[in-house]
């Protein structure tokens, strides 16, 4: 058994190898389909496809995630996280060396429900489950935090290295090619360091305990308030890879910029933030305050971008700096709500999958509306209509993370008062 002194031991070198594992395979597992935050106009030129279509592959993943992820959790209660994971990254990387082909639309679409499956119903929430099993409750906000920053940090390396090969060849569709390829062949290195960095994981035998867990889950208040946070969550992250085409199409910003903005975005950004915020979050010991927090700032930002123009760049650019401050925040520590929840370790898969199910829904249809929105309103108008969406979702994420506060401080007090009666 994992002693307590090796659980808060969270800088130890073992712990560090293991922890450093999961950053390069939790990272780079979903870029070859959130990719397109920089490379979204070479995807759609290089496949030949409308902004629908790209919406609708993308739609597809989501649906298929939205579905899946209820199923994922029992499968992480169910199943070695270890042998989960390894299967998860060898299933995206042969999917990967099959989308550098440039395929048709159709073999996109089907490339798409493969990464669904292999993204929810055998790696999510097992990953996320052997992460919090690696630290106590003291640590959780860091150990979010810097397995979302060092998720950037290795998003960072690996993107360095595809941007560098992009940029060798003269062809755009040669260089996608090497982009995809590079991250198709972290995933399997991603696969063979977990299969020998960690040990099987021992799995429920009782079928009938994880129905059960489910259904404590379904009762428990705090699940939905969190499902709907992460619902925001997902629907402001994925939201902000529409500022990429925002950026070429509308400001008018050369290629080669809009690639490192959208990089800065999306990744530079969080190996540096998400690590803090985690430290201040277990500083003030309520992640759902940071995330109050950030989801306040998000609203800041997306009214400015509304407002600001198409002709203030300088803006733009300080505005984007703080979307991706925010994001990463929000996704460094929105799953140490779990243990700020006291949710016993027993129904984290269960708890997750249920969580994710509602929240992944913005992944089913976020992105075939936009993809609609900007093909049925070309120019500024299409991309204004997209990001007040978003901005209701930020919206509705400042609503829930407050909730969710309010929630678990009405929980303490009842705790409290039941102890001073006792």
């Amino acid at each position: 058994m994992t002693s307590s002194k090796a659980r808060t031991g969270l800088f130890d070198q073992k712990m560090m190898f293991k922890l450093a594992t999961l950053c390069l395979g939790g990272g780079n597992i979903y870029m070859l389909v959130y990719m397109r935050g920089m490379f979204y106009d070479q995807i759609v030129e290089g496949m030949g496809l409308t902004n629908t279509q790209f919406g609708d592959m993308m739609g597809l993943y989501g649906l298929t995630t939205m579905v899946l992820y209820l199923v994922g959790g029992i499968v992480a209660d169910k199943l070695s996280a270890r042998k989960v994971l390894v299967a998860s990254y060898i299933l995206t990387g042969v999917c990967g060396f099959i989308y550098s082909t440039l395929p048709s639309y159709e073999v996109g679409m089907g490339l798409h429900f493969v990464w669904g499956v292999a993204h929810t119903l055998i790696f999510w929430a097992s990953y996320i489950k052997l992460t919090r099993s690696l630290g106590d409750s003291e640590v959780q906000g860091r150990l979010f935090g810097f397995l979302e920053g060092g998720r950037a940090l290795s998003i960072t390396m690996v993107s360095a290295i595809a941007g560098l090969l992009f940029s060798v060849f003269d062809s755009p569709e040669a260089g996608l090619q090497a982009v995809i390829l590079t991250y198709s062949v972290t995933n399997i290195i991603a696969a063979v360091l977990t299969w020998f960095q960690f040990e099987d994981t021992a799995p429920t035998k009782d079928n009938r305990d994880l129905i059960k867990n489910l259904g404590v889950v379904v009762r428990m208040p705090q699940a939905w308030i969190i499902g709907f946070m992460v619902m925001a969550i997902m629907a402001t992250n994925g939201g902000q890879h529409y500022t990429t085409p925002y950026m070429k199409n509308i400001l008018g910003i050369s290629g080669g910029l809009v690639i490192m903005l959208g990089f800065m975005r999306s990744y530079a950004i969080k190996p540096i933030f998400a690590p803090l915020l985690g430290i201040i979050t277990d500083k003030v010991n309520s992640p759902s305050r940071v995330l109050s927090w950030a989801f306040g700032l998000l609203c800041i930002v997306w009214v400015g971008i509304l407002t600001i123009g198409a002709g203030n760049h300088t803006v733009f650019i300080a505005l984007l700096v703080f979307l991706g401050i925010s994001v990463a925040a929000l996704r460094g520590v929105y799953f140490a709500t779990i243990e700020e929840c006291k949710v016993p370790m027993e129904y984290t898969g269960a708890f997750i999958g249920f969580i994710c199910t509602i929240g992944m829904a913005p992944d089913a249809f976020l992105s075939p509306l936009i993809g609609r929105i900007l093909d049925a309103n070309p120019g500024a108008k299409g991309f204004e209509m997209a990001f007040m969406i978003i901005l209701g979702f930020s919206v509705l994420g400042l609503v829930m993370s407050t909730a969710l506060r309010m929630y678990n401080g009405k929980k303490v007090k009842q705790l409290e008062a039941a102890e001073a009666s006792a």
